[in-house]
C-alpha cells in the first residue's frame, strides 16, 4: 500500500492508503509502446505524402515483427501483424498509379456493357 496525502482547505486531511497495484496499473496505461508510436510517425508520413519515410517505418516496423516472430515462434502481436498488413495495404493503395478511366464501360456483376 502506498500512503498519498494532501490538503484540503489549507488542512491536513490524514493519509489515504490506495494498493500499490492500481499506481502501477496507472502509470502504464500513460505510456505508449514504441511501435505505436512508430505507427502513428508511419500514418503522419503517409498523410503528408512523404512516402519514402513512410516506407522506411514500415520496413522497420515489418522487420521488428520478423524479429519477434523468429525469437518467440509467433506468440503474441497478432494485432501488430494485422496492423502491418494494412499499412502495408494503405501504403501500396497511395504508391500505385491511380487506374486508367474506362469511360463507357458499365460492369454489372459478371456481364459487361459496352453501348456507352
Amino acid at each position: 500500500m502506498v500512503s498519498i496525502s494532501f490538503l484540503l482547505d489549507h488542512r491536513s486531511t490524514g493519509n489515504i492508503r490506495v494498493p500499490a497495484g492500481r499506481i502501477r496499473d496507472a502509470q502504464r496505461a500513460w505510456k505508449r509502446r514504441t511501435t505505436d508510436i512508430v505507427m502513428d510517425a508511419f500514418r503522419h508520413a503517409l498523410f503528408t505524402k512523404n512516402l519514402e519515410h513512410a516506407a522506411d517505418l514500415l520496413a522497420l516496423m515489418e522487420s521488428w515483427q520478423a524479429r519477434h516472430v523468429a525469437r518467440t515462434g509467433g506468440s503474441g502481436r497478432q494485432d501488430m501483424a494485422a496492423s502491418l498488413k494494412a499499412a502495408r495495404k494503405d501504403l501500396e493503395r497511395v504508391t500505385s498509379p491511380a487506374p486508367a478511366p474506362h469511360f463507357g464501360v458499365v460492369v454489372r456483376g459478371d456481364e459487361a456493357d459496352t453501348t456507352g
